[in-house]
């Protein structure tokens, strides 16, 4: 009973919520039943108990009194916020300008009590995951727009703002259990780890289905505090040791596919912001600048981030993006046009909304290209891959601050160590077509030719022989001549259906740096090693060519 029970499937929700006074009463039994057990079978059997009982008294309130029984429900078992002060009106604001909201924060303690209490947590649990699947099925819009009278945004805004604070304190203990050895039991970690993100998943999955349920029935909604709390979960999500896994390709089993999956939910859920309608705050400026910027005017720039709020801003924007266009390896197929951007009016609202705010955009570009951390670059060049699709100068936009660093790393004191960083972001996002065309105007051929000249000069091989990296001088070699062979080809272009001709004049560096490239690397050649036949192969290439 306690599997069927957890299940979040709407199909296995339904099928037992005519049983759930049933169940309720069958739970109690077997609690007070589980008295005669020693005290560690009884312990955990009247947890089940209580999981069981909690779990069926949100099925039970929904059933008999619809979304207002729901809404009370989860009112009762969620935890509530503190709000402080009311804050002063801001001197010089705008006439008719929303004055600052009361600060709302939500106790530790508060958190930890709904968790400590068995019954109060699968209630809580429950209830959510009967939140999405109400509105998911036929009839949710009218569902949704029930709860929404019933206060369903705070209701949101308090589980988000529990999940973000249970997952904290569950990653707290995976922590201490690594480091501290006996001092946290690591089975009793585990129970707290996946009790979080199993509260997790059914808040973003509420998060996912409710307010997209309620832009379709046309409801406005404003809400700082709720945009606050998903982006704070979100942040703690793509941070989360699972993400950080995933994003290398060594995401195991477990916990994982459920967090990445809330993960992509508080995505849904914050796109409703940002989907060009007369929801507020706006999203973008919400991300770079803070839910509070567009009330008076907004910052010139961000403010300083850690390296952890960097990364997950990053990851954040990078998820909200759409999906690449053109689609990768749309550009090797020559003589077919491009199919048509999906999602064109939120690609446009997206592109708008970014105009206002390029300062902050732009300075993470620029710190997150020189960060030695590779998961931080990696994130970086999902996010250049899928906001070059937006259009509107936004490859040339990106691309700025990434060739004005890899100019910049043939002068630097160590050009092999800032060149591979730069290089590891160049490299994957030249065969992005909208970002190679906007290289190919920012002269990246003649960067990568003089960081070439610069590591691969008699005296820098010298100097790398003596100091053991002649390895990494070839792997950083390796990399420019990738990045050369893909500018070079007229393969990979914006207009796949222009003649070879055409995409061979158009695609392709001009003629002068072309010449410049294949000087230096007929100058470096000696010099490559087992690269070498890189450079031959880029050498037949420009010869066949123009």
């Amino acid at each position: 009973v306690g599997e069927v029970v957890r299940e979040r499937h709407p199909a296995v929700l339904a099928e037992w919520a005519p049983l759930a006074q049933d169940i309720a009463t069958a739970a109690a039994v077997f609690s007070i039943a589980s008295d005669v057990l020693p005290k560690p079978g009884r312990t955990a059997l009247k947890e089940l108990a209580a999981e069981v009982a909690g779990r069926a008294a949100s099925s039970l309130a929904l059933t008999e009194r619809g979304a207002p029984g729901l809404a009370a429900a989860l009112g009762a078992d969620l935890p509530s916020f503190t709000t402080l002060p009311k804050p002063a009106a801001v001197p010089g604001a705008a006439p008719g300008s929303e004055p600052p909201r009361p600060e709302a924060s939500m106790a530790g303690a508060d958190v930890m009590a709904m968790y400590r209490a068995r019954e109060r947590l699968a209630g809580a649990d429950g209830g959510l995951a009967l939140m999405a699947a109400a509105c998911l099925q036929a009839g949710g819009t009218r569902f949704a727009n029930a709860l929404h009278e019933s206060g369903g945004i705070e209701l949101l805004e308090r589980a988000v703002a529990a999940a973000t604070m249970l997952l904290a304190a569950s990653e707290a203990d995976s922590v201490g259990a690594s480091q501290a050895g006996e001092a946290i039991d690591e089975g009793t970690a585990a129970v707290a780890h996946e009790a979080a993100v199993s509260f997790t998943a059914s808040a973003a999955a509420a998060a996912a289905a409710f307010l997209p349920r309620l832009m379709e029935g046309g409801a406005e909604v404003c809400s700082r505090g709720l945009v606050k709390a998903l982006l704070a979960l979100h942040a703690s999500l793509a941070t989360s040791s699972e993400s950080l896994a995933a994003s290398i390709g060594r995401m195991a089993a477990g916990d994982a596919p459920a967090m990445l999956q809330a993960r992509m939910d508080v995505v849904t859920a914050l796109q409703c912001w940002g989907s060009g309608g007369e929801w507020r705050p706006d999203l973008v400026t919400s991300v770079l600048l803070g839910p509070d910027a567009d009330s008076f005017s907004p910052p010139a720039a961000a403010v300083a981030q850690s390296p952890r709020e960097m990364l997950a801003l990053t990851a954040l924007l990078g998820d909200l993006f759409p999906m690449e266009w053109p689609p990768p390896g749309a550009a090797r197929r020559p003589g077919q046009a491009h199919p048509p951007p999906p999602g064109m009016a939120s690609r446009a609202a997206l592109a708008r909304s970014l105009e206002a705010v390029t300062a902050p955009l732009a300075a993470i570009l620029g710190t997150a290209v020189l960060c030695e951390a590779r998961i931080l670059r990696s994130a970086l060049a999902r996010l250049a891959a899928r906001a070059a699709g937006l259009g509107g100068g936004m490859g040339m936009f990106l691309s700025g601050p990434i060739i004005a660093d890899l100019t910049a790393a043939s002068e630097a004191a160590d050009p092999l160590a800032a060149g591979r960083r730069v290089l590891e972001v160049v490299v994957p996002l030249s065969y992005r077509p909208a970002l190679k065309a906007a290289f190919l105007q920012l002269e990246c051929g003649a960067a990568l030719a003089r960081l070439l000249a610069a590591i691969a000069s008699p005296d820098a091989a010298a100097k790398h022989a003596a100091a053991g990296r002649a390895d990494e001088a070839q792997a950083v070699a390796t990399m420019i001549l990738e990045a050369v062979t893909v500018l070079i080809s007229p393969d990979v272009c914006l207009d796949p259906s222009a003649s070879k001709e055409r995409r061979s004049v158009t695609d392709t560096p001009p003629l002068l740096e072309m010449a410049s490239l294949v000087a230096v690397v007929l100058g470096c050649l000696p010099r490559l090693g087992a690269c070498a036949h890189l450079a031959g192969r880029l050498l037949r290439a420009t010869a066949g060519g123009r």
